[in-house]
C-alpha cells in the first residue's frame, strides 16, 4: 500500500503508519507537483488531478475523424 499524503509530512505519515503497524510506503510525489506548480500550498493528490482536469476540459479539439464508427470498434473490442 502507498500512502499519498499532502506537501512536506511525509515523516508524519510515516510514524503514524508504523504506530499502526501499517507496512506501506509513504509518497512524496505531492511535493514533486508542488515544486512543479501543478499543486498549490495545502493541496494534495486530490487537488492534483482535479487541476489536471481542469486542463483536459481547456483542450481545443484540433481534428476529428469523420471516419470513426463506434458501433464497429464495440464489435471488435467488446465481445
Amino acid at each position: 500500500m502507498t500512502l499519498f499524503t499532502g506537501r512536506c509530512n511525509h515523516e508524519e505519515w510515516k510514524k503514524k503508519a508504523s504506530e499502526m503497524g501499517l507496512k506501506c510506503a509513504i509518497s512524496t510525489e505531492a511535493e514533486k507537483w508542488f515544486e512543479e506548480g501543478l499543486i498549490g500550498k495545502g493541496e494534495a493528490i486530490d487537488d492534483y488531478y482535479l487541476n489536471l482536469n481542469k486542463e483536459v476540459k481547456n483542450i481545443k479539439l484540433v481534428k476529428r475523424d469523420l471516419s470513426w464508427d463506434q458501433n464497429e470498434y464495440d464489435l471488435i473490442f467488446l465481445k
